[in-house]
């Protein structure tokens, strides 16, 4: 016959076995929700180190351009720079402001790990042989010059809404949410990606090169592989989709923008030159973006 001291003890000890078998699995979803939200995460589109903030451009009548000391380098140059409304043109902006949730811009992530160290542009500048053709998506530098990143910044100030080329890849019918879509250097993207942009009606191409290049995404080691395109797997190999409505000679490499213009193709309008100077200084580029 048991003591009944030590049946006693013996039914706590189970008890709390169950209890903590019982709060362990509750746990188990909760850590699937972290993974699913960490994949969700692109660049950091609120980079900010704070600290001695310093004006850098004056010259847009619109928005100013600033950074901080902390975020300048050994050479002057800085890692980035953001834009904020100036005082006296808060109506102008307040003009310009999307008002539409029917429009969408198109983040480039794909392209945005293309170009990162030890990436495609490693391959083609025959630093690295063809495993920097296969990149892990990058989720915590912020944009750059090479994805549009100041286009990001201003029409994420006119309250513009965002999805990625991931949420395309994973869902073209997404699209057929929205009246228009706005890409900006989608260079990047996946045969799902590309058909599902090129058969929606009304699509802003912003940035010349845009759907230059075929992808593959894996969704396990959340990595981009470079298929075709860009001179790969053959140097005479363009556009690696054969789009007739490729734009990037000579467009990709007018960065001053002095003549731009939209033009029309099937499916939307496309832009002349590579905008990142131009976005932040004119108005009527602006409203010209808001009323197609």
């Amino acid at each position: 016959m048991f003591n009944k001291g030590i049946l006693g003890g013996m039914c706590v000890l189970i008890i709390s076995i169950i209890i903590t078998v019982f709060f362990l699995l509750q746990d188990i979803p909760n850590l699937e929700e972290e993974v699913t939200e960490q994949k969700n995460v692109f660049f950091d589109l609120n980079y900010n180190p704070g600290g001695n903030r310093k004006n850098l451009n004056d010259t847009s009548e619109i928005f100013l351009q600033f950074s901080y000391e902390e975020d300048q380098d050994y050479n002057g140059n800085y890692k980035y720079t953001w834009f904020e409304p100036k005082p006296e043109s808060l109506s102008i902006v307040n003009q310009l402001k999307n008002e539409s949730i029917k429009t969408v811009v198109v983040l480039p992530i794909f392209t945005h790990s293309a170009y990162t160290p030890f990436g495609f542009y490693s391959y083609y500048e025959q630093k690295c042989d063809e495993k920097c053709l296969n990149v892990k998506i990058e989720r915590e530098q912020p944009p750059q010059y090479n994805v549009g990143k100041n286009a990001i910044q201003i029409l994420k100030l006119l309250d513009y809404s965002f999805i990625s080329d991931l949420d395309i890849e994973k869902n073209p019918d997404i699209l057929i949410n929205y009246d228009k879509v706005i890409l900006l250097h989608n260079e990047y993207v996946t045969q799902k990606e590309f058909d599902a942009i090129t058969n929606h009606p009304n699509v802003v191409y912003l940035y010349p090169n845009a759907l230059y290049a075929k992808i593959d995404y894996d969704y396990e080691k959340d990595s981009i592989l470079l298929i075709r395109g860009h001179a790969y797997p053959s140097p005479n190999i363009d556009n690696g989709f054969n789009w007739e409505h490729d734009n990037t000679r000579p467009y990709e490499f007018d960065t001053e923008c002095i003549d731009w213009e939209f033009i029309e193709i099937y499916n939307g309008f496309m832009l002349n030159c590579y905008p990142e100077k131009l976005i932040w200084h004119d108005k009527l580029f602006l409203e010209t973006i808001k009323k197609f």
